[in-house]
């Protein structure tokens, strides 16, 4: 429920219909189904994935905080972030099947790691911002994958590093500090 705090760390937890809750914890296992999942506090992603068709939404105000050290995954999965969103894990985060991330109107994603949004194989995902894109902390670099564009509608903004970009479709702005770099490949 909506004041609850959900956990999962192994087996399968299927989403039916859409459901809110104050907090998850997705410490391993998968997140599954065709409804949407509304968080409004807080979602800690360390380990396990999401798969089908359904969505996890990060409502506005609330956050989500990728803690990863091995790789996470989406297939065909939708997370769209309205609020905050920190990634700050040492392993890659894999999209496939087309699996879409959103980062809205009034969300900030930051990127403080020199890890990868990868495409393994099957149908390309993509990432639509339409927010605050940002790369910070870390001073390797970021990468998109090959197969895995990334739609700016908004603010892209490098302030630390490299940030590449394999496909990438610019209906906003984008700020490269001094020092820094945006790759375009």
């Amino acid at each position: 429920g909506s004041a609850d705090t959900a956990t999962i760390n192994s087996g399968t937890a299927t989403v039916s219909a859409d459901t809110e809750v104050d907090t998850l914890n997705l410490g391993g296992g998968t997140l599954a189904g065709s409804g949407t999942l509304t968080v409004s506090n807080v979602l800690t992603w360390t380990a396990g994935g999401m798969s089908g068709s359904g969505r996890t939404v990060i409502a506005p105000g609330a956050s989500l905080s990728i803690a990863n050290s091995s790789g996470l995954t989406l297939d065909q999965w939708t997370l769209e972030n309205e609020g905050t969103t920190t990634w700050t894990g040492t392993a890659d985060l894999q999209c496939q099947n087309s699996a879409v991330i959103t980062n809205g109107p009034a969300a900030t994603w930051e990127v403080e790691n020199d890890q990868q949004f990868k495409f393994p194989g099957g149908t390309n995902p993509r990432f639509d911002n339409a927010g605050t894109f940002r790369k910070t902390t870390a001073t390797g670099t970021t990468t998109f994958t090959s197969g895995f564009p990334f739609n700016n509608y908004s603010d892209v903004e490098v302030e630390t590093g490299t940030l590449t970009l394999n496909q990438f479709k610019n209906a906003g702005s984008v700020t490269a500090s001094t020092g820094t770099a945006l790759r375009l490949t």
